[in-house]
């Protein structure tokens, strides 16, 4: 589910699906991709392609069940390079009704790596919702997520 920050009349469906999450591209439909710091270029950056994951935008909750016999999370959480001058987030990750991780996520940081217990969970939650700047430029990508045993 995506809450748009101005509400949109019923029938706006094509502007309605603008904000909604986007699985293994970015929202612009290329490869997801991270920026992580580059030490060998002072306050540079070193883009990585990911040819899974998810693409999500402030005010988005994702629901999943968690197959059976899995007990951990694990997944790379980070900004949108297009967008990363003005993209914060806060993300909230939930095994069925405990937060297992929640934090600010920021385009000027290096993206976060996730490896979250779930216990004995049977559902996951992800919401991402508005950093300090509202929406602009909040565009998550979730990428190499996935349950493990």
């Amino acid at each position: 589910q995506w809450t748009p920050r101005i509400a949109l009349p019923p029938s706006a469906t094509l502007v309605a699906a603008h904000g909604l999450p986007r699985r293994d591209v970015s929202f612009r439909g290329e490869t997801l991709s991270l920026a992580w710091p580059d030490p060998s270029q002072p306050g540079g950056a070193a883009l990585r392609s990911y040819a899974k994951g998810l693409a999500l935008r402030s005010r988005t909750e994702l629901v999943f069940r968690v197959p059976d016999g899995m007990r951990r999370f694990l997944a790379v959480a980070g900004i949108d390079p297009e967008t990363a001058s003005q993209g914060h987030v806060v993300l909230e990750i939930r095994a069925d009704d405990r937060v297992v991780w929640e934090g600010e996520l920021s385009g000027v940081l290096a993206p976060t790596p996730l490896e979250l217990d779930l216990g004995s969970a049977r559902r996951l939650q992800i919401r991402v919702d508005y950093g300090r700047n509202l929406d602009y430029g909040d565009r998550l990508h979730l990428v190499e997520a996935r349950f493990a045993k």
